[in-house]
């Protein structure tokens, strides 16, 4: 691992590499017990969507790929619904989605680093918070979320029986 990562929007031609990532994650969250990714999503087509948006970044350790995340900065729909709990600024905020590292990257804090690298684009965008939500079983993400100083907020849910608990940083 390099001295600094760098994170860089993505690229169609690392649609491969970015998939492999997000089966790496569907792969820790099934060991984890947790139904979240276990289906089609996020397929390719979300990726190329996310590429398309220029939304779409990639979190580089020297030229290997060692995570993936789509940074969307129009606001989350269920984040307008939150329960036991609020959030702490009415402003605009960056979301987090469909975050995860490689498995051959995991358990070494890059997750935390991400994070931090992500809080870098929030500002020269010019946004003051940085939102992110979880599967409520979700122990890994949790902590990361916790340990890049991310405060818990409260809870969404994306349907029946998807609960997910929401995170914030103010910047």
């Amino acid at each position: 691992m390099g001295d600094k990562m760098d994170i860089k929007l993505a690229k169609e031609e690392q649609i491969e590499v970015i998939m492999q990532i997000i089966e790496d994650g569907r792969k820790a969250l099934k060991e984890l017990g947790l139904y979240q990714w276990q289906e089609e999503y996020p397929a390719p087509s979300d990726i190329l969507n996310d590429i398309a948006l220029q939304q779409s970044y990639v979190l580089m350790d020297g030229d290997q790929i060692v995570g993936t995340t789509a940074l969307d900065p129009k606001g989350e729909e269920v984040y307008d619904s939150l329960v036991d709990g609020e959030w702490s600024l009415d402003a605009p905020y960056l979301t987090v989605h469909r975050m995860a590292i490689s498995s051959s990257n995991a358990k070494k804090g890059i997750g935390t680093s991400f994070l931090q690298a992500i809080e870098e684009i929030a500002a020269k965008q010019n946004i003051p918070q940085i939102r992110l939500d979880t599967h409520e079983d979700n122990v890994v993400m949790k902590r990361v979320a916790e340990k890049a100083g991310y405060r818990y907020c409260g809870k969404v849910t994306y349907g029946v029986g998807f609960d997910c608990v929401a995170f914030e940083k103010i910047l």
